[in-house]
């Protein structure tokens, strides 16, 4: 296999994004919406079903009604996906086409080029936020068991996963949920069909990536500013990288590569560490 795939070197020369929208602007948004929704509701019944299977009758507390929440999120997201990908075409061929979920011809080397320079990317500008605006990191670190600093709450979804990550059966329930699940279902509606549509318009492709990404960021409500400001930025970095190589699926790899690394590093213990 080449170092460098073909189209790792002709992302070098010119953007390779070429998504096409099934529907205008204002369709595609209206569809968006609802997949936000259904996704929802996909993710209230299985997390329903899975406080049922684990607890036996309602969970007790936010972190077992919360634990059987995130654990619905894999087949609630893989649905909220499918339903997404069935919307964006007639055929099979024609969905990928026009969602870019072609597989890219990175190579070895580009496959770690992009993968690595993502995760910098990524811990370079939490690097540069808590050192230009003075944060203590600890102030958005949850206690050994999922308990909120003194500062305050460290965001809904991380304190469930401190506390989750006690538990080795639990976590790997979960891992599959923000590894797979989310990934999926988020890029697909929010990097899929209605970037395509923004990217059209008059807003274009910096519109696009600033409107989606917001979108992206003001899903995660329950987080704190800190948070919400990570995702935006991932969310323009992911817009970049599906620009750059027009595939969705890279975006949705980049995305579970890091919500498992980052799950992994709370496992491990290592995301207390100052």
């Amino acid at each position: 296999m080449a170092l460098f795939g073909s189209d790792y070197l002709a992302a070098k020369q010119a953007p390779l994004y070429r998504g096409r929208p099934v529907w205008g602007l204002v369709v595609t948004t209206l569809t968006a919406v609802g997949l936000v929704l259904a996704s929802l509701i996909f993710q209230s019944v299985a997390g329903g079903v899975t406080a049922l299977t684990l607890y036996g009758t309602e969970p007790k507390g936010m972190q077992e009604f919360g634990t059987a929440f995130l654990i619905g999120l894999f087949p609630a997201g893989v649905a909220a996906a499918a339903l997404a990908w069935w919307l964006a075409g007639r055929t099979a061929a024609e969905r990928n086409e026009r969602l870019g979920l072609t597989l890219p011809k990175l190579g070895v080397m580009g496959w770690l080029v992009v993968s690595l320079g993502f995760l910098a990317s990524m811990y370079a500008f939490i690097f540069a936020v808590t050192l230009i605006f003075g944060i203590n990191p600890a102030d958005y670190t949850p206690g050994p068991h999922g308990e909120s600093p003194e500062s305050g709450s460290a965001g809904l979804v991380k304190e469930l996963m401190f506390g989750i990550a006690n538990d080795p059966r639990l976590f790997a329930l979960v891992l599959p949920a923000v590894v797979i699940g989310a990934p999926l279902s988020e890029e697909m509606i929010f990097r899929g069909q209605w970037f395509a549509a923004l990217a059209q318009s008059r807003l274009g492709r910096v519109g696009a990536a600033l409107i989606t990404s917001a979108a992206w960021a003001l899903m995660h409500m329950s987080e704190p500013w800190l948070s919400i400001g990570l995702i935006f930025a991932m969310g323009l970095v992911l817009a970049w990288v599906l620009l750059r190589y027009g595939s969705l699926t890279l975006t949705i790899i980049l995305h579970g590569l890091w919500n498992g690394v980052y799950s992994l590093l709370i496992f491990s213990g290592l995301a207390n560490m100052p």
